[in-house]
């Protein structure tokens, strides 16, 4: 998909774009049915790419931290309900 096309990326249904490039679904976690995980894509300027790449795994571990006590809550309800 390219700017040329007038696609505004905040509100562009990614699918159609998955679709027309004919994109593995294996690459993709949720359609392996995980109950813990779900992919996700990023739109990312082609300007910003080198940028991207050099900050993802931060953001990824800062996401993670911030998000491990919630976590462990998650898991512990799972279990618990489980048992």
């Amino acid at each position: 998909m390219s700017k040329k096309e007038g696609a505004n990326f905040l509100t562009k249904d990614l699918a159609a774009v998955i679709y027309e490039n004919n994109v593995n679904g294996k690459l993709f976690v949720n359609s392996h049915g995980s109950e813990l995980m779900t992919s996700l894509l990023v739109v990312v300027p082609k300007k910003m790419v080198d940028k991207f790449k050099e900050m993802y795994v931060d953001i990824l571990v800062n996401h993670k931290a911030a998000d491990y006590d919630n976590w462990g809550k998650r898991t512990l309800a799972n279990i618990t309900a489980k048992n």
